[in-house]
């Protein structure tokens, strides 16, 4: 049986319409327990058990004093978002189906350019002690922050200094303070903020 919005009637005697009273709480129970603890199971709370959202095709608008999480599609999924208050600023929350990771790229490289080991975000790094170092997937802009460390076969200081930047690369240049030659490897990392 459905659930009857229509009951009681005015006119109806209670132990007509008692049954479909009853029905229309089962009916409440059953949807309500879909993504809530049971209200009839014992020491139950009716807290939600998860929260399911359908993707929205646009950004909803909010109030002033109101904001909205909901889901849309972003490519190849649906991604979480977050909307402030008076229409403002859209935040995407998740990035293909998580929670965004800051680190964009990183690579180790050899002093050829030769990459070492596993890179994320990286096809290749052309370039020797000039490294041009060029993205998998651009980037959304060119607002990151690139973090370098060389590696040198003694101990001297070098500097990993930023000369370009661009959404599908980036050129760093390292030098020596003392001599050139020393350089064994370097590791870069691309970190943006959301």
């Amino acid at each position: 049986m459905a659930y009857l919005d229509n009951i009681p009637k005015p006119e109806d005697i209670q132990a007509t319409s008692q049954g479909q009273i009853k029905e229309n709480f089962g009916q409440l129970e059953t949807q309500y327990s879909v993504d809530h603890d049971s209200l009839l199971a014992a020491g139950a709370s009716g807290k939600h058990l998860k929260i399911t959202m359908p993707e929205v095709i646009s950004d909803p608008a909010t109030s002033i004093d109101e904001g909205a999480l909901y889901t849309k599609d972003s490519g190849t999924q649906p991604e979480l978002f977050y909307r402030e208050e008076s229409s403002g600023d859209v935040v995407q929350l998740t990035e293909n189906g998580r929670r965004p990771s800051y680190i964009k790229a990183f690579v180790s490289f050899d002093n050829t350019g030769v990459i070492i080991g596993e890179a994320y975000n990286v096809t290749s790094v052309t370039g020797s002690l000039v490294y041009t170092i060029n993205f998998t997937n651009a980037l959304a802009d060119t607002n990151y922050l690139v973090v370098g460390n060389p590696n040198s076969s003694v101990v001297k200081p070098w500097i990993v200094q930023t000369s370009a930047k661009t959404v599908n690369s980036c050129t760093v240049i390292c030098h020596g303070l003392i001599f050139i030659g020393d350089l064994t490897a370097v590791d870069i990392a691309i970190i943006r903020i959301l």
